[in-house]
């Protein structure tokens, strides 16, 4: 009677190796695209494509490129190299942007003031 039931299990578990056996390894390696990565990017198209260029946005952009290609450097098993660098540059020109807008507001603003004044 013992026999006849570890027959059985010997059995199930030859039948579920064959099973295994017979699936085909996974193509992915285990290796994924970070998540910062994707956010920086996608913060950095957003400032361009919604006219938005800089603001807090474009920071935060900005700081996730900077940590998320810093992970991918750490860890090799995760992508998105590209992405983390795309947005940093998009983030960093928003920034630039926005910078160049303010100081050239700001000149027209004092440029108006100081010739109201003269008059």
């Amino acid at each position: 009677m013992e026999t006849k039931s570890r027959r059985k299990t010997e059995t199930a578990i030859e039948e579920s190796n064959d099973i295994k056996q017979s699936i085909p390894a996974s193509v992915n390696t285990g290796s994924q695209t970070n998540g910062m990565a994707i956010a920086s990017m996608v913060l950095g198209i957003a400032g361009w494509a919604l006219c938005a260029g800089g603001g807090i946005g474009s920071i935060v952009g900005l700081i996730l490129g900077i940590v998320a290609l810093n992970q991918i450097k750490k860890n090799p098993n995760q992508q998105g190299k590209g992405m983390a660098i795309a947005g940093i540059i998009l983030n960093s020109l928003c920034l630039l942007g926005m910078i160049v807008f303010i100081l050239a507001y700001g000149a027209i603003i004092i440029a108006a003031i100081i010739g109201a004044g003269m008059q």
